[in-house]
């Protein structure tokens, strides 16, 4: 079994971090790491040749940003970058060859606390969703320009919301995890562009996080919450859009945000959990979900997690950005880099790198949709074992045949 492996972290500009994400700003194969600072300028920041973690962008304006993501909403190649607060209107910042310039504005202001990119309509753009307190927006993007927001409501105050198909049918459907009052979080099935109620959990509780992942690969979609003031739950896909939680020894940790990462690179995505404490990773093995030590770091409130590949040796990274701490001592942002894995006897260094899937394999933080495994070489191998008994009692009643006419020669 391979070991989680990630190296001492490196400490970033302080930030009051309330959500991170990761995304290559100069296609130069390196990931950026943009944090949405609320109270304060947002900011995207990218490692050094010199290992250290830099900003190379300040938006132009401070405000309650809450939410930030990254994607490609002119389709000319490049990541662009969203961000939304609480109470100051979406903008878009436009990439330009590595440059961040503002492209776009909401018109109105919104209570947001999540915002994703993503291609609602199936278009083949990607429209922006801005979830929050109140009436939720999609901003549908119409050959690289958002017209007017179309109101949706996913939930009295909607703190997350995660993207995946979980029902195979070619469109994205839509998780929100609700955190104002007690309530369900729901599921939301896209039909030709409209979100319908599709489950809720059985009970109403506080939630923080939601995310995505084939966590039991089982070419099924299944999901984990982060609750505040509860265990964090998984639920499994037991059938087509038939949820069961799993069951899962782990303690009320506070936890804030969440996120699969395949972590050890053996193929089953790794959970881990933001929360007021230091972090904690669940090692998946083959569906079982064990607690590493937890990292290094301060106890602070980690609202922020988020994965890439910030130097490009193909092994997952881990940004964590925190809300509170004192930046002298309590750095809040901060960036765990990959580590190589242990090699087996007799393997040297190259050849366990050669060892290592490529990063289009399953477990970088996206969801994970795989067919079941095996199914096809069972049956080709069943098929090929048929064709050879039958090629062998062929040629056996062949040769005795042969025989039986040497016998009447005289």
């Amino acid at each position: 079994m391979l070991a989680i492996v990630l190296q001492p972290p490196v400490y970033g500009p302080s930030c009051h971090g309330f959500q991170a994400a990761a995304g290559d700003l100069d296609r130069d194969g390196r990931d950026e790491f943009a944090i949405a600072c609320t109270g304060e300028p947002d900011i995207v920041v990218t490692l050094s040749e010199a290992g250290t973690l830099d900003r190379v962008w300040t938006s132009p304006v401070a405000e309650g940003s809450q939410c930030v993501t990254w994607g490609d909403y002119d389709d000319d190649g490049d990541v662009d970058l969203a961000v939304a607060g609480y109470g100051s209107p979406a903008r878009i910042y436009r990439n330009d060859n590595g440059v961040l310039n503002l492209g776009w504005t909401a018109a109105e202001p919104t209570q947001s606390k999540d915002c994703e990119f993503a291609d609602i309509d199936g278009d083949s753009d990607v429209d922006l969703v801005v979830a929050g307190s109140g009436t939720d927006q999609i901003y549908v993007n119409e050959g690289g320009g958002f017209q007017k927001a179309r109101s949706v409501f996913f939930g009295d105050e909607t703190d997350d919301i995660a993207f995946a198909d979980f029902d195979q049918d070619g469109d994205l459907d839509l998780l929100a995890a609700i955190s104002g009052k007690p309530s369900p979080e729901i599921l939301f099935r896209n039909e030709s562009g409209s979100f319908l109620r599709h489950w809720e959990t059985p009970a109403a509780m506080q939630a923080s996080a939601v995310a995505w992942a084939d966590y039991d690969r089982d070419g099924k979609l299944d999901f984990a919450i982060a609750r505040p003031n509860d265990p964090e739950e998984l639920w499994r896909q037991a059938s087509p859009g038939v949820f069961e939680r799993v069951a899962w020894n782990q303690p009320a940790s506070h936890a804030r945000e969440i996120l699969w990462v395949d972590l050890d690179r053996d193929q089953w995505p790794d959970l881990v959990v933001g929360r007021e404490a230091p972090l904690v990773v669940w090692r998946n093995a083959n569906r079982t979900l064990t607690a590493e030590p937890p990292l290094p770091g301060d106890e602070v409130l980690i609202e922020a997690l988020a994965t890439g590949d910030a130097n490009a040796d193909g092994r997952p990274d881990l940004f964590v950005a925190a809300r509170d701490g004192d930046q002298d001592t309590q750095p809040r942002v901060r960036l765990y880099l990959g580590g190589e894995p242990p090699m087996a006897p007799g393997v040297d260094q190259e050849d366990a790198r050669d060892m290592i899937p490529d990063r289009n394999d399953a477990g970088w933080g996206d969801p994970i949709i795989e067919e079941p495994r095996g199914l096809l070489a069972r049956i080709f191998g069943f098929l090929f074992k048929v064709l050879l008994l039958v090629a062998i009692l062929f040629g056996g009643w062949k040769a005795s045949e042969y025989i039986k006419t040497l016998d009447k020669k005289p």
